[in-house]
């Protein structure tokens, strides 16, 4: 692969695989000369090419950087060396495998688990699932509903604050979800729509709707559970849209 600013000399060989479970995932691999190379790419170069894809993305791309110390790309290298008389490097490209794998692993399997949990743990909101919510929630889960300033901290009680939602809204969903992928963290954007026909914490029902959008981060440990998070949303649109309040133009 060649690149105008970074010529072949620079660069030994860009790869792309496709997840062969999430066939909607795919690893990109580039391998560097040195480390400086990799670097200067990243100033000059990658946000460019992430502004080119970004149509085609629906998570942010997560970059790691590993160091290789036996490749296939060497064998590259040596060839063009055989062809200048020059002595030629061996490496079998048996090592380089694991290393593939590794790469895989860790920028697919791992960070991609998290964000299929937390979608998880929407729909089966949406299905009134309460065990299957927390199921990948830490006992010892602590979480904060932003909105109106509600610590929450034991699995038990997240998931008692999801049943009060869903008390206050039966018909209430999460829609449009995005995720944002940050390996060990995961931001998700999603509006809840429902009507208000159940007591919602200590006010009584209005009967009327909410659309309301929501910001949540989760983060999670290295076995895949849902150790912290919280959740941010305006209070006063949701009062507004439920009647308890007018809206500050009419008051006025």
């Amino acid at each position: 692969m060649s690149h105008p600013r970074f010529p072949d000399s620079t660069i030994s060989k860009a790869r792309t695989h496709n997840s062969d479970t999430e066939p909607n995932r795919v690893l990109a691999l580039s391998f560097w000369h040195t480390r400086e190379d990799a670097q200067r790419y990243e100033r000059e170069q990658f946000d460019t090419v992430q502004k080119t894809v970004q149509h085609l993305l629906e998570t942010a791309p997560v970059v790691r950087t590993f160091d290789v110390h036996t490749s296939t790309a060497h064998k590259v290298a040596a060839e063009k060396a055989a062809q200048n008389n020059a002595p030629r490097t061996r490496a079998g490209p048996h090592v380089a495998r694991p290393t593939l794998r590794f790469l895989r692993k860790e920028t697919l399997t791992i960070s991609a688990k998290n964000v299929k949990t937390l979608r998880a743990a929407h729909e089966s909101w949406n299905k009134r699932d309460f065990a299957g919510l927390v199921r990948a929630a830490a006992e010892g889960l602590a979480y904060t509903d932003h909105g109106r300033k509600i610590p929450l901290n034991s699995r038990e009680k997240f998931r008692e604050w999801t049943e009060g939602w869903a008390k206050g809204f039966s018909d209430g969903r999460i829609t449009d979800p995005h995720y944002i992928d940050a390996g060990d963290i995961v931001v998700a954007e999603f509006t809840c729509e429902g009507t208000n026909d159940g007591p919602f914490a200590s006010l009584k029902p209005t009967g009327r709707k909410m659309s309301l959008p929501f910001c949540e981060i989760c983060h999670f440990d290295k076995q895949g559970r849902m150790v912290s998070g919280g959740c941010y949303y305006d209070q006063y649109t949701l009062l507004t849209q439920l009647g308890h309040i007018q809206p500050l133009a009419a008051a006025a």
